[in-house]
């Protein structure tokens, strides 16, 4: 179930990618949520390559998404359902060992929420985030995680400069940029203040 709305444009040859206004995805089969994901102003690149080793049952990688607003539901239930597992596989794929979360080269979240429920590896997180106003701050983004992590709670604050990725392929350049974070994982204590290229 995918629903596309707004300005849209498609490339499938060089670069493939994806541009869309506003789309809504809904999750894989079997698994009980509204849908896998909601995103306005959503930029999405891929490589064949990548699609065909999912389809052969290695994991879902994608080069780059962005989005202005997101709010995912990422879950997977103890019998390997996932939520994310919308695209076709094979029949040998399918049957085999539960697939991981999808891997992203770059990914570039502006506000909207994250809510990881994966019951074979324990994680229970929900993830905030949100922009301030840049020109009076050096860190407008803003993010929240709370939740379980193997049976330890998760309490981390994240502020950052507009346009730090989440996550960036560690091959790839990217500008140092303001990175502050600060909170606990269980009993361990975590605190950062200076510059990354990716969380």
């Amino acid at each position: 179930n995918l629903q596309l709305d707004g300005d849209f444009r498609l490339h499938l040859l060089v670069g493939p990618s994806l541009a869309v206004q506003h789309m809504e995805m809904g999750a894989g089969a079997g698994v009980p949520v509204p849908y896998l994901l909601r995103a306005d102003d959503l930029e999405l690149r891929w490589r064949w390559a990548d699609l065909w080793h999912y389809r052969q049952g290695g994991p879902l990688r994608l080069a780059s998404l962005q989005a202005r607003t997101l709010d995912a539901h990422l879950v997977r239930l103890a019998n390997g359902q996932a939520s994310w597992n919308v695209l076709p596989r094979s029949a040998v794929a399918t049957a085999s060992a539960p697939q991981p979360l999808p891997a992203f080269d770059r990914l570039v979240l502006g506000e909207g929420t994250i809510r990881v429920d994966d019951a074979p590896t324990s994680v229970q997180l929900t993830v905030q985030l949100r922009k301030q106003d840049a020109s009076s701050d050096p860190r407008p983004w803003k993010a929240q995680a709370k939740g379980r992590y193997q049976g330890a709670e998760v309490r981390l604050a994240v502020e950052a400069a507009d346009g730090l990725p989440l996550l960036l392929d560690a091959t790839t350049p990217a500008p140092l940029l303001p990175l502050a974070f600060s909170g606990r994982v269980g009993s361990t204590q975590l605190s950062f203040e200076g510059v990354a290229g990716a969380i």
